[in-house]
């Protein structure tokens, strides 16, 4: 399929804050807060860049996975990369599990590529990434940002669900 990565940029300041969402194609939580924010500011500010689907093929077909079949979130070439495929449920709920793959070795996915050269282009300070339905922080360092969020938003380590109205207004943008 090969659809494109829409990045937007603040119009001037350097960017220090990379969010984004839609990692999985199935997770359009973070993407509908995104695009929400987006529509209610007439630029981009305070350093932000912003992507609103990593997995742009993946919401498509509906999928966690890209269109090559692979979990972009279990792609990245990190020290904890596994061959072997994982397997999550839809819902908390749910006792099927359904199995993808984190694909050949770490990190030849496009989307994966892409997102790397662009953490290394910009050099921002903090990356954010949303994403649903679990509605947690999870940052073992318990950093500023997400003490803020916690603090501002019905997140907790309980995974209560956040509410789009209150994680828009900590972003700047009008409700």
């Amino acid at each position: 399929m090969g659809c494109p990565l829409e990045v937007y940029l603040p119009t001037s300041e350097k960017v220090t804050h990379l969010i984004m969402a839609g990692f999985q194609g199935a997770e359009l939580d973070g993407t509908v807060v995104l695009s929400r924010a987006l529509r209610a500011f007439d630029s981009i500010s305070n350093g932000m860049a912003i992507i609103l689907t990593m997995n742009p093929d993946g919401v498509l077909l509906g999928s966690r996975a890209n269109a090559n079949g692979v979990d972009l979130n279990r792609s990245f070439p990190t020290a904890n990369w596994q061959a072997e495929p994982v397997s999550y449920r839809w819902t908390l709920d749910e006792p099927e599990r359904v199995t993808i793959r984190t694909g050949s070795k770490p990190g030849p996915e496009p989307e994966t590529q892409s997102l790397i050269k662009l953490i290394d282009e910009l050099q921002s300070t903090i990356v954010v990434s949303l994403h649903g339905p679990l509605a947690c922080i999870d940052d073992p360092t318990e950093p500023p940002l997400g003490k803020t969020l916690t603090t501002h938003t019905t997140i907790t380590s309980d995974r209560h669900r956040v509410s789009h109205t209150q994680l828009l207004r900590l972003l700047g943008a009008r409700a």
